[in-house]
């Protein structure tokens, strides 16, 4: 039983009213049946279209919409059942409305046909006498030249209007338009869910009425679209565009368009037509990358750029993505909001939740409520085993080179040989620290997946049994593998490992097991030693090591043994790095001459011209003043010696910089003695400090990553071993490393870190020290 407060709230929500920029012209009358619902289409209980959501009490972390900032207020949750839910009803009225819309206009459309269309001023018209004029003959003769007029010029354009819908929809009317309807809304859906959610679920117990205003006026934009287009095609695209770029319907000439969806809450009015037209844009680059994107009109209005921030960011058709660069010119980049929102819906969810309203609209399938359960749970089932999926994978490197004649030698290395031997599908990739091994296996990972080679592609860390024991348990967690036994023990790692590779048995996928240091190490986590393939598809493996004494090991493994960039592809990474710039031609040359092609060092170089503005020949004329400082303490260790002059040059433009120079080297220090990967900064670096430390802190980790000696994304922090070795050197030589240990050590207790990877590593060095 609803308490007053409930009550107040669901008659609130119960009215579809158009937003009313003036409450003085309270219109009454004149208002036609796209103006309202009827008693019958507002009453949506669940004996009707309601589905019976049971929201469940816990929810999983990879299917909630969800806020970063802990200051944020609302935190929306959501099951994968309600998107569902909320989908499938968006969709049954969407096509409801569109229908029945339809059928009017094809009445219209007819050459006999008497019905009459009021125009939006024509029913202002009707709607001020109505309310201003007391009844007289003056008033009857005003609306009867009103509706004359109406008939004669407006009825005429209207029913030409009419004609044009009639003309596009006909081939595909009887066979395919309801079809075509359904995937529409479907993807309509899809692409607004984040806003859609964000709107619908102010308050979850009345969502069918959110849910029915949001279906209505993209019908209305539709269709509005339809009455002038060109297009003689009905298709997803058609419709789609018009949800985009037409208007919503106005009730009168005073009015704003669009449907008002009050939060009682908040207090804040959410409009319809504000949210299809100047809703924010995220796009899902190449490289897994997303560039958000606000809307950007001529008039530069304030509360147009604040509708992503009301509304949050939808997805861009594919149309749009099609022509991205004119569509683009509409906004305006902007950096990553903190919230953020996990889709639920796909490609593959959509188009079975498609099959499954298809068949209920036309009553062609007798099953009732139960049937929308074991689709939804059909489509979880299928959604991991079917969708494209990476797993540690990061993202392109920044620069990216393709070597295309070692990516040749590749494919022909893992495609060449028969699945039945041991060590097919498996390729090395050796070559000293610095080469671009990881790179160029993430990279060519990454440009595979594109091609279709493969639908998953999975990045494990190698460098020792813990690392590729805690890869293997977060792979298990990605795709619901469970960690305990029946009896809620905890499992062997050699049984998640295999379960594991038998749900990913006869699905194109690629391993890469990164910075190995021998086949013994890895030999059990590799798919050869399970018996799950026989007779199956098996999934291709990359590994990388800096040792070159594989074959002692193991003789049939196949090895790309990498060497320095090819002088092009040097050339063309410095010039991808710097920009374009043929007066630098002779300098390039130079720069890459100068470091031999090595890609650690070509990295470092660029990043401090960047980032300081230097010129090629000014940062040369540096890098060989620091030659000439001593380095003889680097005689007895195994370390590039011209690797250690170009990271001491970034380094060293660090330390110069203000307000967070020194900062920046003190938490670069304290990497050095870190495991490499996965570096939790706000775990580490962010713990017990103000806010204005905390600003501090990103500064400097920025800095650091401008000057390409850190990697950072999300927060998690990587360091290159060259880096984080050359460093460790640097300490030894002004013998402050024992000091700094302690106080790593210190910091690591003090922030109660609990990441064994970080504390054994430092221990390992600090355990030389006897006190």
């Amino acid at each position: 039983m609803l308490g007053k407060g409930n009550k107040g709230e669901q008659v609130a929500d119960d009215r579809i009213d158009y937003v009313d920029d003036e409450s003085t012209i309270g219109a009454k009358g004149g208002l036609d049946h796209e103006d309202r619902l009827s008693s019958g289409e507002l009453q949506c209980g669940p004996s009707q279209e309601s589905l019976g959501v049971t929201r469940s009490s816990s929810i999983s972390s990879g299917s909630v919409w969800y806020s970063a900032s802990n200051d944020t207020a609302n935190v929306i949750s959501l099951t994968d059942n309600e998107v569902v839910e909320k989908a499938t009803f968006f969709v049954k009225t969407f096509v409801k409305e569109f229908e029945e819309k339809l059928s009017k206009y094809f009445e219209e459309a007819e050459p006999d046909s008497n019905i009459q269309k009021i125009s939006k001023v024509s029913a202002s018209f009707n709607s001020i006498l109505n309310n201003t004029i007391p009844a007289s003959p003056l008033k009857l003769f005003s609306v009867k030249v009103n509706e004359s007029i109406n008939y004669c010029v407006i009825g005429k354009q209207h029913k030409k209007r009419a004609k044009n819908i009639f003309t596009i929809i006909i081939p595909c009317y009887k066979a395919e338009m309801r079809e075509i309807l359904v995937k529409a809304g479907l993807e309509i859906f899809h692409r607004f869910e984040e806003p859609f959610i964000k709107v619908v679920d102010i308050n979850p117990s009345f969502y069918h009425r959110r849910v029915k205003k949001l279906a209505i006026d993209a019908v209305h934009r539709t269709m509005n679209y339809l009455l002038t287009s060109e297009e003689q095609d009905f298709s997803v695209d058609l419709i789609t565009q018009g949800v985009v770029l037409d208007k919503s319907k106005k009730k009168g000439y005073f009015t704003r368009p669009g449907y008002e969806i009050k939060d009682e809450q908040g207090g804040e009015s959410l409009v319809t037509s504000e949210l299809y037209e100047w809703v924010g844009i995220k796009k899902k680059e190449e490289d897994e990358t997303v560039n958000y994107y606000q809307y950007n009109s001529e008039e530069h209005n304030l509360e147009e750029y604040r509708c992503a921030e009301k509304y949050g960011y939808r997805l861009p058709f594919e149309w749009e993505l099609r022509k991205w660069e004119e569509v683009k010119q509409k906004y305006v980049s902007i950096k990553a909001p903190i919230e953020g929102y996990v889709y639920i819906l796909n490609d593959e969810k959509k188009e079975e939740l498609a099959r499954f309203i298809l068949k209920e609209i036309n009553g062609q399938d007798p099953v009732k409520r139960k049937d929308i359960e074991d689709v939804k749970e059909h489509l979880r089932k299928q959604d991991e085993d079917r969708r494209q999926f990476s797993y540690s994978f990061g993202k392109t490197p920044e620069n990216f080179i393709e070597r295309k004649e070692v990516v040749k030698n590749l494919n022909l290395r893992l495609h060449s040989s028969s699945q039945e031997v041991k060590m097919s599908r498996v390729v090395l990739i050796s070559g000293k620290s610095g080469i671009g091994k990881s790179e160029l296996a993430r990279g060519y990972g990454f440009s595979e997946r594109r091609k279709g080679t493969w639908a998953r592609i999975m990045w494990i860390d190698a460098s020792s049994y813990n690392k590729l024991s805690n890869s293997f348990h977060g792979l298990a967690e990605r795709l619901g593998i469970s960690r305990k036994s029946e009896q809620r023990r905890e499992r062997n790692i050699k049984s998640i490992v295999e379960d594991v590779y038998e749900y990913l048995q006869d699905t194109k996928s690629l391993f890469v097991f990164d910075d190995a240091s021998s086949y013994k190490e890895i030999e059990n986590f590799l798919p050869s030693s399970f018996p799950v393939f026989s007779n199956r598809e098996k999934p291709y493996v990359l590994i990388t090591s800096p040792n070159k004494n594989w074959k002692e090991e193991i003789e049939d493994i196949e090895e790309i043994k990498l060497g320095n960039l090819k002088k092009e592809e040097a050339e063309e990474f410095t010039r991808k790095a710097l920009g374009e710039d043929e007066s630098q031609g002779k300098s390039i040359s130079e720069l890459i001459e100068e470091f031999n092609c090595f890609p650690l060092d070509l990295k470092a170089a660029t990043s401090c011209i960047k980032q300081k503005g230097l010129s090629i020949r000014e940062y040369l004329e540096e890098y060989r003043v620091a030659q000439q400082s001593k380095t003889d303490f680097l005689e007895t260790q195994v370390v590039n010696k011209k690797s250690f002059k170009a990271l001491k040059v970034n380094i060293d433009k660090i330390k110069e910089e203000k307000n967070v120079g020194q900062q920046a080297y003190v938490i670069l220090v304290f990497m050095a003695y870190l495991d490499p990967n996965q570096i939790n900064t706000k775990e580490i670096f962010f713990k017990r400090e103000s806010k204005e430390n905390q600003q501090r802190v990103l500064n400097a980790l920025d800095l650091l990553n401008q000057f390409s000696l850190i990697g950072l994304e999300k927060g998690i922090a990587k360091i290159h071993q060259e880096v984080q070795k050359i460093i460790r050197l640097e300490q030894r030589k002004e013998k402050r490393e024992e000091e700094f240990l302690r106080k790593i050590m210190t910091s690591l207790m003090n922030n109660n870190c609990k990441n064994v990877s970080h504390i054994i590593s430092i221990w390992n060095y600090a355990s030389e020290y006897k006190s």
